[in-house]
């Protein structure tokens, strides 16, 4: 059985049994091809998550498998635009950001602030050739779209 340390050739093999017989040649090219898969391949291919299957796993958010994470809970202007900033690594050049963390954040507000969160990251992003990773720059530059945020709410 897969996981038991043992290549069982008849059973298993690097596609569908890595963690007992290894990876496959290829694999960890950084390029997804071929017959690699998540589960094959997880270094080129990402992650497996399955939704739902009654674990809330490392890939999963409230946001994107509410039936293993559970209900998200509407979150504020504010806090959504501090978390995703969180996603943005503002002392590489040119700044790296991760999408798929900046919807996860996103996807904890309701639809009223999601508006407004939009117009300060836009803004934000608009800012960083001019503000670098000058968190207070960003925030002057963006001073309306800030003030905006603030006063949105969830109802």
């Amino acid at each position: 059985a897969c996981g038991n340390g043992l290549c069982s050739a008849a059973t298993e093999n690097c596609f569908t049994c890595p963690s007992d017989c290894g990876i496959c040649p290829g694999c960890g090219d950084g390029s997804c091809g071929g017959t690699e898969t998540c589960a094959s391949c997880p270094p080129d291919c990402g992650v497996c998550s399955v939704c739902p299957n009654g674990k809330c796993e490392d890939y999963e958010t409230c946001a994107i498998c509410p039936a293993d994470c559970g209900q998200c809970q509407p979150i504020g202007c504010l806090e959504i635009v501090f978390c995703a900033l969180q996603c943005i690594d503002l002392e590489q050049e040119p700044p790296q950001f991760s999408i798929a963390c900046v919807a996860n954040c996103v996807a904890l507000g309701c639809a009223d602030v999601q508006f407004f969160v939009d117009q300060v990251l836009t803004c934000a992003v608009t800012v960083i050739p001019e503000c670098g990773g000058d968190a207070g720059c960003i925030q002057k530059e963006c001073d309306e779209e800030f003030a905006a945020c603030i006063g949105a709410t969830c109802n």
